[in-house]
């Protein structure tokens, strides 16, 4: 598809964006072409289509993510989150939906700030801390738990990730969604993810844990007992992850699958250090977890189906220009 003009306007539609990315292999070709469509200026399309080509994420062309139910702000200053991080991120309201009263939850690397700030609005009376390593990222974090009208609720530190981090806790929930990718495989990686995204957020490491360590570390010194750790990797990953687990401590360690039936996201419950995990309880959760073996489907359908292309008319037919 090429924009052209003629009779004075410029005629594309939705579809036609959606043809495009069809063919060049994009997955979420109707979602990611009303994206395009609702916030590139049409004079602007057919460049940002190349970069597309390109393997330049979308969402960051439009600046705009859908994510379970938000509109979130993603620059190339942070990991855009996908399927799996919807996973992730559902699979923690289930937990803190067993926490009585008002749950405490850290985050670490938060990136965009799309877990911690939909954990907020999705569970009202959670009280997030959410750390990450970089300026850039932190910046676009706190745009959108102010978009969303959650930044009281959601606090934000720099912090790495492998120092101690002093003044806060103890906490009922550590969620984290890692760099897990090993250094030698960052260049092996999609366009998307090895030249358009920060590699400080797909690095993992030698062997792509060195952040997996890390967290699991501040994990257990930072939960209270009975507290729980949700953590997205690899599923190639999935044992040596649950080794570490069990080196830090007394856990209870349970593995979830994907869409493609993977085990990308771990729920460990933290007995302490002196107790054995055969004390820790699961209740309702093991059910309910159960229940959420293709969670990231809700993300995945979001940007498969797009907005109802019925209801977009054609840029000729507009009358006021797009803006990003």
């Amino acid at each position: 598809m090429t924009v052209e003009e003629g009779d004075g306007h410029m005629h594309v539609t939705v579809r036609d964006i959606q043809r495009r990315l069809s063919v060049a292999g994009h997955e979420y070709s109707a979602g990611y072409a009303s994206l395009l469509y609702e916030r590139i200026p049409i004079q602007e399309l057919e460049s940002a289509l190349r970069a597309v080509d390109q393997g330049y994420p979308v969402p960051v062309l439009a600046g705009l993510l859908p994510f379970l139910g938000l509109d979130l702000k993603v620059t190339e200053n942070v990991l855009m989150p996908g399927p799996e991080t919807a996973a992730l991120t559902r699979t923690t309201l289930v937990v803190l939906a067993e926490i009585e009263g008002s749950p405490s939850v850290l985050e670490i690397g938060t990136g965009s700030g799309a877990i911690a700030v939909s954990l907020a609005h999705h569970h009202r009376s959670a009280r997030i801390t959410a750390t990450d390593i970089s300026p850039g990222a932190l910046e676009i974090a706190q745009v959108n738990a102010q978009k969303v009208g959650v930044s009281d609720r959601v606090r934000l530190i720099r912090h790495d990730c492998r120092e101690h981090l002093d003044r806060v806790g103890p906490f009922d929930v550590v969620v984290s969604n890692p760099p897990y990718v090993a250094t030698n495989d960052v260049a092996k990686l999609p366009p998307q993810w090895s030249m358009f995204t920060p590699r400080i957020a797909v690095d993992g490491g030698g062997d792509g844990l060195s952040l997996i360590r890390a967290v699991v570390r501040q994990a257990a010194q930072l939960l209270r007992a009975g507290g729980y750790l949700v953590l997205e990797c690899d599923d190639g990953q999935r044992a040596t992850v649950e080794e570490i687990i069990a080196e830090s401590g007394s856990w209870a360690v349970r593995s979830l699958c994907g869409r493609a039936g993977e085990g990308r996201v771990i729920v460990a419950r933290f007995a302490g250090v002196d107790v054995g995990k055969d004390s820790v309880e699961w209740g309702n959760l093991d059910s309910l977890m159960g229940s959420f073996a293709t969670v990231e489907s809700v993300y995945h359908d979001e940007l498969t189906h797009g907005v109802p292309l019925s209801h977009i008319p054609p840029w000729s037919e507009r009358t006021t220009p797009r803006a990003r």
